[in-house]
């Protein structure tokens, strides 16, 4: 695992915790998320264990779309912050 600061490697397991409790809030166990998303049991074990230094934007797409969890607040803790800034950008600069 490549080395993470202490705000990232905060932020990985904020993620975690997020995901964690929203799956257990909705009585979805690790293996149904996974039948759910198409996204490995093992994958979002080590997510939720703040495990993994990235995780692929997607993956977060389609958990955030099962459990319904807020995609921005995701892909921000995930250290996504380029892309949610230029998406969000952009659609401003769309509406002008």
């Amino acid at each position: 695992m490549k080395s993470l600061n202490s705000l990232q490697k905060q932020n990985l397991v904020r993620l975690g915790n997020y995901i964690k409790t929203a799956r257990e809030e909705n009585h979805i166990s690790l293996r149904n998320l996974s039948v759910l998303t198409k996204v490995s049991y093992a994958t979002i074990s080590k997510i939720e264990n703040a495990k993994v230094p990235t995780i692929n934007p997607n993956i977060l797409v389609r958990i955030s779309s099962v459990l319904k969890l807020d995609l921005v607040k995701m892909l921000v803790l995930a250290g996504y912050f380029e892309l949610v800034f230029r998406l969000r950008y952009e659609k401003v600069n769309q509406n002008e």
